[in-house]
């Protein structure tokens, strides 16, 4: 899916399976009172379970009208959280994975926003949470949670919780997103050019320490800049795309990248040149693909 990032906090307060689908995606979701979230949730809460934080209802998960619970459990009230999906105008209870078992202080905050670059939101569940063990034991920290949908569960995304990791406002989480454009990097396969794409060149760049060293692969391309372009925005969203000079770059993460996907045209004098390679004859464009 082609992205649009959204990103927009939500709420800030103190303290069976689903049918495997695509992700649905639709408009921010909707903020519950609390009175509302409690009605809710609950015929759906289990034994020792409680309301801790406001509610919201929209595309979060396999249905465009799920509602997300986070709750509290015991006495140490550990964070738990699931959504009540409605399909075919039955309503199910899905659980989210765990939170991490530490004591709860408060939830700060839930901020729904794309971390992968598509166009659905994952929700980001700030915390604050103690270990209750040693000297600073009753010490809140900040512990962030990121959950999304799979198709067909729903998932931790333990990779974007590391680039929130300290953060304690839902301003400082969706300003750490838009500088990197996607909290998620992209896979191999999503960066690999189209088959009929043929590798012609490959260098290394050497920076000064303590730089690591770039390397990089060109491919040649019959087909065109801008539809080559728009396979890889289909594969990897908008979000960390730019044109400069009739040359389309994805940058991951955007701000300090590691990872840069470019598509030029085939008779632009690219570091091919320099590396002393000539694109195939009748190439119209050139992927190159860099890794820090």
């Amino acid at each position: 899916m082609i992205a649009t990032t959204l990103a927009i906090a939500l709420a800030a307060t103190t303290s069976g399976g689903p049918e495997p689908t695509d992700r649905p995606t639709s408009a921010a979701p909707t903020h519950m009172s609390r009175a509302e979230t409690v009605k809710a949730a609950e015929p759906f809460l289990k034994p020792g379970e409680r309301v801790a934080h406001d509610g919201y209802v929209g595309a979060f998960g396999p249905a465009t009208a799920s509602t997300l619970i986070v709750v509290e459990r015991g006495p140490a009230d550990h964070y738990g959280a699931f959504a009540i999906v409605e399909q075919r105008k039955v309503r199910t209870r899905i659980d989210l994975p765990p939170f991490d078992s530490y004591a709860g202080a408060g939830i700060t905050a839930i901020v729904f926003t794309s971390v992968d670059g598509d166009a659905v939101a994952e929700a980001v569940v700030l915390t604050q949470q103690m270990t209750g063990v040693g000297p600073n034991g009753a010490k809140p920290f900040a512990a962030n949670y990121v959950f999304g949908w799979s198709g067909t569960a729903f998932t931790r995304l333990r990779v974007a919780e590391g680039h929130l990791k300290g953060i304690s406002t839902s301003r400082a989480a969706l300003h750490k997103v838009a500088a990197m454009g996607r909290l998620i990097p992209p896979t191999k396969a999503q960066l690999a050019p189209p088959r009929s794409a043929t590798s012609f060149c490959e260098g290394r760049v050497y920076g000064k320490p303590p730089a690591r060293h770039l390397s990089w692969e060109a491919f040649a391309s019959k087909v065109g800049v801008a539809e080559t372009a728009k396979v890889f925005l289909a594969r990897l969203g908008s979000t960390n795309h730019e044109v400069s000079k009739g040359v389309h770059r994805f940058r991951f993460p955007k701000d300090k990248p590691t990872r840069v996907l470019a598509i030029h045209p085939a008779q632009h004098r690219g570091p091919w040149v320099t590396a002393a390679c000539a694109a195939p004859a009748g190439s119209k464009a050139v992927i190159m693909v860099s890794n820090r």
